[in-house]
């Protein structure tokens, strides 16, 4: 009995980490589409471990990426920016950041953060989805730092 309790909440849990991301192009680099599961470090959060920072979900993966991956991920972060509500960018040094706000889903805020760290030939890339109740990329900064 315990077994099947267990399995039906790791099912609720892996349809919401699905749902979370769905009807975003990233969603193929979360799903491990476009580099595989291994090479990447992802983290999941969700609950009481982020909720004073206003957040509800956070998804993240980070990798390094090959010339065909790099492409692929800008491909699909210029798909997802073309539906954001808001955007904010930044350069320095070799590292690029973009933070995207997309319209509310199921009453929660949702964004999307690419960053990029270029060293050389290497490229380092982190894809960051987080959803909950901050209500602009200036309220999430503030919160972040």
């Amino acid at each position: 009995m315990k077994h099947r309790i267990f399995l039906t909440i790791c099912l609720a849990l892996l349809s919401f980490v699905a749902r979370a991301q769905q009807g975003l192009n990233v969603n193929a680099l979360f799903t491990g589409k476009v580099v595989p599961r291994e090479e990447m470090v992802e983290v999941r959060v969700k609950g009481r471990a982020i909720s004073k920072y206003g957040l509800q979900f956070y998804h993240s993966v980070r990798f390094n990426a090959n010339e065909q991956q790099r492409k692929t991920v800008d491909e699909l972060v210029e798909r997802d920016r073309k539906m954001a509500t808001d955007i904010k960018q930044t350069n320095r040094k070799g590292a690029t950041t973009l933070i995207m706000a997309f319209p509310k889903q199921h009453g929660l805020y949702r964004y999307l953060c690419y960053l990029t760290l270029t060293k050389g030939h290497l490229t380092m890339v982190t894809v960051v989805y987080m959803e909950g109740n901050v209500a602009s990329i200036a309220e999430l900064g503030k919160l972040v730092n």
